[in-house]
């Protein structure tokens, strides 16, 4: 069973990871909720289509 928040918290992670410039690896397995590919794509969701990023390098 996945931990309540952690889709959410990990994408928040990757945020703030963006924003201060900094190099994030994410390493998902079947042991963090059941189902590593399921996990995988409900962070991507969340990362690309609901989170505001804020880029330390505004011309990029």
């Amino acid at each position: 069973m996945m931990t309540p928040g952690m889709v959410e918290q990990t994408a928040e992670l990757m945020a703030k990871a963006i924003e201060q410039g900094v190099a994030m690896h994410v390493v998902i397995n079947n042991r963090a909720g059941g189902n590593a590919p399921i996990i995988a794509r409900k962070i991507s969701h969340l990362f690309s289509n609901e989170l505001p990023l804020t880029s330390p390098f505004p011309d990029r």
